[in-house]
């Protein structure tokens, strides 16, 4: 049986956005704040999130 996802963010990343660059990635980290995650897996998922998300920013034409 599966379970169902806790929380489900959509975010439009687009490349080459470098003024937008790293938007996405702080609103996931405040809507895990605000459903009270421990702030150690909340610095984890933002930073992996942000690398993510730079990836896109700088590769994507």
């Amino acid at each position: 049986m599966a379970s169902k996802p806790l929380l489900e963010l959509r975010f439009a990343v687009v490349g080459n956005d470098f003024i937008q660059a790293g938007e996405a990635s702080s609103k996931i980290k405040r809507a895990l704040q605000q459903i009270g995650l421990e702030s150690k897996l909340i610095r984890r998922v933002a930073v992996i999130s942000y690398e993510a998300e730079m990836n896109i920013v700088i590769h994507a034409k």
